[in-house]
């Protein structure tokens, strides 16, 4: 018996060691396939990691663009607020111009109706015609009165 009892505890450990074989070859496939897993990761992270860190370049550019910007348009404020007050004086002063220029004309209208013949060339010339014929006419009439006061004597 019990050499019976030792044999089927051989025959134990024998199927034992066997089974221990098996469970530590699947182990190490357990542990293969984990460690690919790992490895996996291990690429998804670094592939995030990269991602990360271009993001965060991204961010900083977009950053220092945006202070830049900002310091753009702080100094174009002012440049706008000077070219404002520029362009408002400018009215100011084409708002004068323009009202001496409206006085001038009221005062040149004024003038054309006072001198009246001078303006106009036609009236002008005419006019200077008739003063000659009038001068003309006069030295004439004086001839005929001297005539008349000859004839009467």
């Amino acid at each position: 018996m019990f050499e019976r009892n030792h044999k089927q505890i051989e025959k134990m450990e024998k199927l034992d060691d066997k089974q221990h074989m098996v469970d530590f070859e699947q182990m190490k496939i357990e542990n293969q396939t984990l460690q690919e897993k790992i490895d996996d990761r291990k690429d998804e992270i670094e592939k995030l990691n990269i991602k990360i860190l271009s993001f965060v370049e991204f961010m900083t550019h977009l950053r220092e663009k945006l202070n830049y910007e900002k310091k753009s348009n702080e100094s174009e404020i002012k440049n706008f607020a000077k070219i404002s007050t520029e362009v408002f004086n400018l009215r100011m002063d084409a708002k004068k111009l323009r009202d001496k220029l409206q006085e001038k004309q009221k005062k040149n209208d004024a003038m054309n109706l006072e001198m009246g013949i001078v303006k106009n060339k036609k009236l002008m010339t005419d006019m200077i015609n008739m003063t000659a014929k009038t001068k003309d006419m006069g030295e004439v009439l004086e001839k005929l009165i001297n005539q008349h006061k000859q004839l009467e004597l």
